[in-house]
């Protein structure tokens, strides 16, 4: 599992927790961490069967993001909180082994305010669980049973809610996958290219944070490896499109 982000995406993070929205979130995931279609907030870390529950859903559903410290009202609006303590990853991971499926990506990133601009924060905890989705895993099912989880079922996410899928909905997730490794290599790869440039033009916009900054003029040369990585997976994709000689 990761480490917690650079300090920058932790004070992004606190500049949400001021005023949260679901939005706002997105936005900062996107922006530093990928794309996550799916958001839950809990108040604390509710007990391993259901962490494992919302990560098969997440991981079925596309990508999902669990956000550990902000409590979420029926009327939309959020009680940040904190944790009363950090979840150590390892033993999170471990405690989840026997429930999820190793083809199954996650990561959980820490943030801990012993100090900052917003007094409501100092001495407050929050953890993120991210989860990937990898196509090529679709659809994954429990691997034991516990609480309300049930093995050898596909859950997905509906309507901010996790639960069993339904005929329709599993047959989707096959066909995804068959439509997936039907797939010539070549159309994989290209696509896969095209996933990294987008990635890299996303890294490229200026970290506003930064501007102005002292501190600022050592993210020049991150900018410069970013045109140039740009510049060489632009010419990858030329290539496999047959647009320059690979010669």
């Amino acid at each position: 599992m990761s480490n917690s982000p650079q300090l920058h995406v932790s004070e992004e993070f606190a500049r949400f927790l001021e005023k949260p929205t679901r939005e706002s979130f997105r936005g900062l995931l996107q922006t530093h961490l990928g794309e996550y279609d799916y958001l839950d907030f809990k108040e604390d870390w509710p007990e391993k069967t259901k962490i494992a529950k919302s990560i098969l859903a997440f991981a079925n559903s596309g990508t999902g993001c669990l956000i550990l410290g902000v409590a979420e009202s029926e009327d939309g609006t959020f009680d940040v909180k904190g944790l009363q303590s950090l979840k150590d990853k390892t033993k999170l991971k471990d405690s989840l082994q026997g429930y999820v499926p190793q083809s199954v990506g996650y990561d959980v990133f820490d943030f801990e305010y012993k100090s900052s601009e917003y007094s409501n924060l100092i001495g407050k905890k929050f953890q993120i669980l991210l989860v990937k989705y990898n196509e090529n895993a679709i659809p994954v099912l429990s691997l034991a049973a516990g609480g309300s989880l049930h093995r050898n079922r596909i859950y997905i996410r509906h309507n901010d809610s996790t639960r069993e899928a339904d005929h329709e909905q599993v047959q989707r997730l096959i066909d995804k996958r068959i439509n997936r490794s039907q797939q010539t290599p070549k159309s994989r790869e290209l696509k896969e290219h095209l996933s990294e440039l987008k990635e890299l033009y996303r890294q490229r916009v200026p970290d506003l944070l930064y501007l102005g900054r002292a501190d600022s003029i050592s993210m020049t040369g991150y900018y410069g490896f970013l045109d140039r990585m740009i510049k060489h997976k632009q010419s990858i994709i030329e290539k496999l499109l047959g647009l320059t000689s690979s010669g």
